[in-house]
């Protein structure tokens, strides 16, 4: 039985009344105490042939919301709308404008129930029990992202309740070795809401050697976003972007990061740079950090956020305001994201390289250089 079904016989059911000779003492009680809804709207001096003809205006959901809102304006409206809830969309609409009422649940768009913010542990991609499809990912952002956690941190957030457990289950840290070409890949992901919005930041350190050369000639890929990837060739060291993730016909050619943060996708909120580094001699190291506003987790059908995950859901946008900003409130010129890495962690990087692809004392400085 689907939900509009069960809303129908909800409805239908909230008609029945007990006969007159059997009243009942708890109603009887609750009707002296409990105004009538309409009596305390200003819809109660309206015609009905107004109200009939304003809920033919309305959105689906709105007319669902409205002929639920009281016993008078069900019978007026009937139950004929509960019919129209045939796509997706509009029954997710329903259950988020009921969710109002539920200020410890989110209305989950993949399974059409409501999800209490105190069960969220479930809906983690890493939990054991985790409730597909309301706790699958998203290959465009990482492996801890599920929107059911960003609805129940944006929620939290907009209630002034504490949220810092829900941001920290979908952060990431992980350090990987390639043994093959010789260079190690470190990944922060550090999630914040700020001004009604989640930001993602994600920052990927690429760390080589000059003494422990590539085996073989590749292109590295890095998506940045949906519409851009960059691409890290490593027979010349050089690195460039292209449109879509399509591997260039041609070397890349040279990409330097001017002072600030400047480079920004147009698509979609997403500001992102490149700076480069020598943390130890014969060492170089690439920081690729990315900021993504997706948005304030109204609806996975959001445009903000769709234009995140789908690379063909595209609005072109030159005039956007800057992402990077709002995540580090500065507005520094001069702002280096590289010196967001502590240095005792950049020191663990390094070394774990150097442990990793196995360079002697003499491949390497004994000191670190300054970052």
């Amino acid at each position: 039985m689907d939900d509009s079904t069960q809303l129908v016989k909800l409805m239908e059911t909230a008609r029945l009344t007990k006969p007159a000779d059997e009243p009942s003492t708890s109603q009887s009680h609750d009707t002296k105490l409990r105004p009538s809804a309409l009596e305390s709207s200003v819809l109660k001096n309206v015609p009905v042939d107004l109200i009939l003809e304003i809920n033919k205006h309305l959105p689906p959901a709105s007319k669902q919301v409205l002929a639920l809102s009281c016993r008078p304006m069900h019978f007026t409206l009937g139950s004929q709308h509960y019919k129209q809830l045939k796509e997706r969309s509009h029954a997710f609409e329903l259950l988020t404008l009921l969710a109002r009422e539920k200020p410890d649940h989110i209305a989950c768009y993949h399974c059409h129930k409501y999800h209490s913010i105190s069960e969220a542990r479930r809906m983690g991609h890493d939990s054991d029990r985790v409730e597909s499809p309301c706790g699958a990912n998203d290959q465009y952002l990482h492996g801890n992202f599920t929107f059911t956690i960003f609805q129940m941190a944006m929620k939290c957030y907009s209630q002034s309740v504490g949220y810092t457990d829900l941001l920290r289950s979908i952060s990431h840290q992980s350090t990987w070795y390639c043994i093959g070409q010789n260079y190690l890949h470190h990944l922060t992901i550090v999630p914040k809401i700020t001004q009604g919005s989640m930001i993602i930041r994600a920052q990927v350190v690429l760390v080589k050697s000059s003494a422990r050369p590539f085996r073989r000639h590749i292109y590295y890929k890095l998506n940045i976003c949906p519409h851009i990837s960059l691409i890290w060739d490593t027979r010349s060291d050089a690195i460039g972007f292209v449109q879509g993730g399509q591997l260039p016909g041609s070397d890349p050619e040279v990409h330097v990061n001017g002072p600030g943060v400047t480079n920004k996708c147009f698509y979609c909120h997403t500001d992102y740079s490149v700076e480069y580094h020598t943390p130890a001699e014969n060492i170089q190291a690439a920081c690729i950090t990315r900021w993504r506003d997706i948005g304030g987790g109204l609806s996975p059908l959001d445009k903000q956020f769709r234009n995140h995950v789908n690379r063909n859901y595209q609005s072109f946008d030159p005039n956007r305001e800057s992402v990077w900003d709002k995540f580090e409130e500065t507005r520094d010129p001069a702002f280096v994201a590289m010196n967001i890495i502590p240095r005792q962690e950049m020191d663990g990087i390094v070394n774990e390289f150097c442990r990793s692809a196995g360079l002697r004392r003499d491949e390497r400085s004994s000191e670190m250089m300054e970052i």
